[in-house]
């Protein structure tokens, strides 16, 4: 009995141990992931992505849309996406097409103007999106970010973030060779027909690689 006693003992301090020296691994990582953690600073600016509130091109079905340089504040334009027109690629110089990128760029203007108001000074896009989003990239403050989410007609701004690519072993890992050669059961096509989902990690335009030398 009192070797049992002393072995339960033993075994309640060991765990307790093990307990302690977890919480303690548990701190010190917390505590060194606290020190990584960059400070930004309030007036530095960062690159945002601002998503406004209108359909790009490729997702507009025709619905009404808010338009406050129009008289009766809507228009109603023709569809551009794909599946409202019937057509498999999307025609970004159709007429309906030009019209509605017409459309959202009067938008944008008119929402660039607001923010100007509302930031005390004239942002400066260095990209711009219609087809597949409707939206622009700028730098901002964190608080002219807080701002501009509030400007009508936006509705997100995003910090712009360098995501770093963890695998590239995605087509072994779901067998797409064997479904190109056939050995998967499907006829050996060799792809055609099928269709694929295309993740583009986007491109670092700040990697050594783009700078110009003077050489």
């Amino acid at each position: 009995m009192k070797l049992t006693l002393m072995k339960y003992c033993s075994i309640r301090a060991n765990a307790a141990l093990g307990t302690f020296l977890l919480f303690s691994l548990v701190l010190s990582m917390a505590a060194v992931a606290k020190s990584n953690v960059a400070v930004v600073d309030p007036d530095t600016r960062l690159r945002y992505i601002v998503v406004l509130e209108d359909p790009p091109l490729a997702a507009y079905h025709g619905s009404e849309l808010r338009a406050p340089l129009s008289p009766s504040g809507t228009v109603k334009l023709q569809a551009t996406a794909n599946n409202a027109t019937g057509h498999k690629k999307l025609d970004v110089y159709s007429d309906r097409s030009r019209r509605y990128l017409s459309f959202l760029e009067e938008k944008y203007q008119h929402t660039l103007g607001t923010a100007t108001l509302e930031l005390g000074r004239q942002l400066q896009p260095s990209s711009r999106f219609r087809n597949a989003v409707n939206g622009f990239v700028t730098e901002l403050t964190s608080q002219e970010a807080e701002t501009l989410r509030s400007v009508e007609g936006v509705t997100r701004v995003s910090v712009d973030k360098l995501l770093r690519l963890h695998t590239d072993a995605g087509p072994n890992w779901i067998g797409a060779s064997d479904i190109y050669i056939g050995a998967a059961g499907f006829n050996p096509t060799g792809g055609e027909g099928v269709v694929v989902g295309i993740i583009d990690s986007g491109v670092n335009w700040k990697h050594p690689s783009f700078e110009d030398p003077g050489e």
